[in-house]
């Protein structure tokens, strides 16, 4: 009797059904927009190299990410929101080359590929985040030319994710002020989605009263944000700078909010107390948390909320920007080695790889002794990052590097595997001279008695029957110098 009563009520006066979650109503400064289709938007797709990785998410096999040829590309992809999902599968297009694969799921290895044009399933779930997919990154381990990675999919107990790709708006940015040199503070770093690059102000002081600008084409409705506060950049620590700890937004000279940012270097989300809608919008730092250093305060990320997530920023000019600056390199002697692995003479495992995008990638020993390059330790240390040029110096090409680190084992690299105190090499300067732009005497003065490469070149001459400046001008080789020591590369 105790359990029939509700049964009874049950059956005789059933439970309506809820109704169906409404959208939220579009504010009238935001019409005509509709809301994006339904769906798991990335928050960010992003890839070190190649062509179309905005195409492996549209249902299309024919499309998809071509990668350069050669091992190190990584395509990146962050969930607006963690989802739950137990299998990840990839589909090479049709007639893709073989490629071999290293997958990261939240920062742990899941699964290393050999070599395969058939599409392939990994189970999920053993990363951290228990099943909760936060971040996906798939890395080039070997690759011929043709490679094609046409479809990513993700289900759940036999069910598929509907996968959208991110949502995106264009604007113009600018700041107050920015460091020198500003190809690597500039303030449209903010929205790269790399907490290793970002804004630092280049005003005397603990950085109050600078901001950064935002100017959308079309009208904005922002309801929060997602905030990287401090540097996070190569060779320095969180708390060196001075940070935010208020933050103004203010809109089309209108109203002021005032938003809390807690002192961490972990990504944070602040939500609004009401929505702000508008086309120009100011984020100005109003209280600031004190760095070691006194002045050069940094925010990495700035991302942006709508009333349906997060929405990423597309910087109107970038690609122009980024156009001017690959000019410097073009037609010059260091144009053949973009885009291909530079492999050191010396057998030192060190390689450097310079990408058309402006991207590098490098490995090279973990420690080293002075002036003996086969005193290593067996783990390498990997680096990515972005290369400025900086100058030409006669035959030298001096290029400002920027980035992150990252211990590396069996050729396959850990995601945020870096420790905090280990030092980072990835941040400096990089000097790179072909052999064949530097004369015989140049070379001989300031290149062949170096210790670094002196053993080296005495075996290399000794094994061919050649002069070393001779053999190294026929092999294409590269003198390198600077943040990653000091070697000879070629193609």
């Amino acid at each position: 009797m105790v359990h029939a009563l509700p049964l009874l009520l049950l059956a005789c006066a059933p439970t309506p059904a809820a109704p169906p979650v409404a959208a939220p109503a579009p504010h009238p400064a935001l019409t005509p927009h509709s809301p994006p289709p339904l769906g798991l938007h990335l928050g960010s797709l992003a890839t070190s190299g190649g062509s179309g990785a905005d195409t492996v998410l549209d249902g299309d096999l024919r499309t998809g990410w071509r990668p350069p040829a050669g091992p190190g590309a990584l395509l990146t992809l962050r969930f607006a929101e963690p989802v739950t999902a137990d299998t990840l599968t990839l589909t090479p297009c049709p007639a893709s080359a073989p490629v071999a694969l290293g997958i990261v799921a939240n920062g742990s290895t899941i699964a290393v590929l050999p070599a395969s044009a058939d599409p392939v399933s990994v189970p999920l779930g053993v990363g951290q985040g228990g099943g909760r997919v936060a971040r996906l990154d798939l890395r080039i381990r070997s690759g011929e030319p043709g490679v094609c990675l046409g479809e990513i999919a993700l289900s759940e107990a036999g069910r598929a994710l509907p996968l959208r790709p991110p949502r995106a708006v264009t604007a113009t940015v600018r700041a107050s002020s920015v460091l020198p040199p500003a190809e690597l503070h500039h303030p449209d770093l903010l929205f790269d989605h790399r907490l290793e690059h970002g804004w630092t102000e280049g005003k005397p002081g603990d950085g109050v009263g600078e901001s950064v600008t935002l100017n959308f084409r079309e009208a904005f409705g922002l309801v929060g944000l997602d905030v990287g506060n401090g540097d996070h950049a190569a060779g320095t620590g969180f708390g060196e700078a001075p940070r935010v700890r208020t933050l103004g937004v203010g809109v089309d000279n209108g109203g002021r909010i005032a938003l809390a940012v807690r002192d961490e270097p972990d990504a944070q989300r602040i939500d609004l107390p009401r929505m702000l809608v508008g086309h120009t919008f100011t984020f100005s730092v109003t209280a600031t948390e004190p760095g070691a250093h006194p002045t050069g305060l940094s925010v990495a990320e700035l991302g942006l909320r709508d009333l349906y997530g997060p929405v990423g920023v597309v910087v109107d000019g970038l690609a122009a920007r980024s156009a001017d600056m690959l000019g410097s390199v073009r037609r010059t002697a260091l144009e053949p080695d973009l885009d291909v692995p530079l492999t050191s003479l010396c057998a030192t495992g060190r390689s450097v790889t310079l990408r058309s995008n402006l991207a590098f990638e490098a490995e090279f020993p973990g420690t080293e002794a002075a002036g003996d390059l086969s005193a290593t330790v067996p783990q390498p240390v990997v680096a990515e990052g972005d290369w400025t040029f900086a100058k030409r110096d006669g035959a030298w090409f001096v290029l400002t590097l920027a980035g992150g680190e990252r211990a590396a084992g069996t050729g396959w690299i850990e995601p945020e595997a870096q420790a905090a105190e280990d030092p980072l090499a990835s941040a400096g300067v990089l000097r790179l001279a072909p052999v064949a732009e530097l004369s015989r005497a140049a070379f001989n003065k300031d290149v062949a008695g170096l210790g670094a490469v002196k053993g080296c070149l005495q075996a290399t001459g000794t094994e061919s029957g050649m002069d070393p400046f001779d053999l190294l001008v026929k092999r294409d080789a590269v003198v390198v110098e600077g943040t990653f020591g000091t070697d000879l590369l070629t193609r």
